[in-house]
């Protein structure tokens, strides 16, 4: 083999090897209060997650984020509104599937309550996702306001003190509500 037909080999390998390199992975779906990206990556992450769900659709962890990116997706698309029956129809699809492939986890309880727009009568969902992994943070938020709204001030106060020792309670939270 001339040397010349050799190094343009190596030299397609060695490119297409880059190309892979720089292929998109899924990433975690943060809480859009904690971190906001565009509509066209939440898109991007949306069908990465749904991929990773075709691979094994008892990925806990992968349904979580194909719902966050989804819901995202919709709320940063610039046509969302509280009211849209294609927004919740989407999101409780999901919603379903992961009823049918995860249901005693943490991730399919905390987004059936989730997705329930605060509904109390979906609130043992919420607890039950507590009781699975307590120190997970996404829950304190949603168990504070709820003990909150059912006048529960000791349980209320419990998962305030949790929520900020977890560090995940962002300054705009703690200054309104000093304030208030």
């Amino acid at each position: 083999m001339k040397p010349i037909a050799l190094k343009k080999i190596l030299l397609r390998i060695f490119l297409f090897s880059s190309l892979l390199s720089f292929a998109q992975r899924p990433e975690k779906i943060y809480s859009i209060t904690r971190l906001l990206k565009d509509n066209a990556y939440y898109q991007s992450q949306a069908k990465l997650w749904h991929q990773e769900i075709e691979k094994n659709k008892k990925n806990a962890d992968a349904w979580l984020n194909y719902y966050r990116a989804s819901r995202y997706m919709q709320i940063t698309s610039g046509q969302d509104s509280a009211g849209s029956s294609k927004r919740f129809e989407k999101l409780n699809n999901i919603v379903s599937l992961m009823a049918q492939n995860i249901p005693n986890t943490f991730e399919y309880n905390y987004i059936k309550w989730a997705n329930g727009s605060n509904d109390l009568s979906l609130f043992p969902y919420l607890e039950k996702a507590y009781e699975l992994a307590p120190d997970r943070s996404e829950t304190y938020p949603d168990l504070t306001s709820s003990y909150e709204l059912k006048g529960d001030v000791v349980k209320r106060d419990f998962f305030a003190q949790k929520w900020y020792d977890s560090g995940e309670t962002s300054a705009g939270i703690l200054n309104y509500n000093y304030n208030v």
